[in-house]
């Protein structure tokens, strides 16, 4: 995918959407001559020689004109059937600023790569409506997969961005369902809703390796869990908004605690193992009481 990420990033920075906008007029009739064939990049040149050997969209008998109004603000240029496109074509919407390459089929653009201001769509659609492709924005967030009603609709679409990818399930161009999200802070694998991380899942540190294992809420493991800093310390229990919070066990600098934690910290009686002894510790808000510390055994 990141190859045609990229090549479509460059399609869109040769583009520069305002070059295409301001740069062609559209005259009542037809467009001029040296127009009509338009200059476009590399990579949609390359597009529609692949797009003409289609043999699924490709009309037989179908005849070439040259540029032709089909509608208020409308120009299109390629191949007719039935007084319809069908075959190849391209059509530039100056009302809209909308460029379309591709297929039509029945007078319906098919295939191909939609192009406007503020995006570039490839792939397979009806009219201007996205059904299966990849979706490059100008910010340069990328959506790959299928969509419905505009957005990506999909149990293995991807995402990505100038901070993260994400490779997994998608609803209404959210994030949902299960996935993969990786940014310069974490790596997350597991559960979202509405483009939260909730449910269960695993996140991986990249600054230090550390590990969150549980039920998340909202980015933060909200229930039961593991975080581990390292074999010789980390928390198993449960947690609130990302802090232990209720029954668990923390086992740092040899010493293993099992009690209950508010906030953080431990509060109440807690059992504590230290060089294979136990002892029966009092705590309020992670002090410990050490007149009440009892040997166990």
């Amino acid at each position: 995918m990141d190859q045609r990420i990229e090549q479509l990033e460059q399609c869109i920075i040769q583009l520069q959407f305002q070059i295409l906008v301001h740069k062609i007029p559209i005259p009542n009739e037809t467009i001029p001559e040296y127009l009509k064939i338009m200059e476009v990049p590399a990579f949609v040149k390359a597009k529609l020689k692949s797009i003409k050997f289609n043999p699924i969209y490709e009309a037989k008998d179908a005849v070439f004109k040259n540029a032709t109004n089909i509608g208020i603000n409308r120009v299109y240029q390629g191949f007719w059937q039935n007084e319809q496109q069908n075959g190849r074509g391209q059509v530039f919407d100056d009302q809209e600023k909308k460029f379309f390459y591709g297929y039509w089929q029945n007078g319906v653009f098919v295939q191909g790569l939609i192009i406007t201001e503020n995006f570039l769509f490839e792939g397979d659609a009806k009219d201007e409506q996205f059904l299966e492709g990849v979706l490059v924005f100008s910010d340069k967030r990328v959506f790959k997969g299928r969509f419905s009603q505009q957005a990506l609709n999909d149990d293995n679409g991807e995402y990505l961005s100038q901070t993260e990818k994400y490779k997994g399930g998608f609803k209404n161009g959210m994030k949902h369902g299960k996935g993969k999200l990786e940014n310069d802070i974490f790596t997350y694998e597991g559960a979202f809703v509405n483009d939260k991380i909730c449910g269960q899942g695993v996140l991986i540190e990249k600054k230090n390796g550390w590990r969150q294992e549980g039920i998340f809420d909202d980015g933060k493991l909200n229930g039961k869990g593991v975080y581990i800093r390292s074999l010789g310390d980390y928390y198993e229990g449960d947690f609130k908004q990302g802090q232990r919070h209720g029954k668990g066990t923390l086992k740092r600098d040899g010493i293993i605690y099992q009690g209950n934690y508010i906030e953080g910290k431990l509060d109440g009686w807690a059992q504590m193992t230290q060089e294979k002894r136990i002892f029966k510790c009092f705590f309020e808000q992670g002090v410990e009481d050490l007149n009440k510390r009892q040997l166990v055994q």
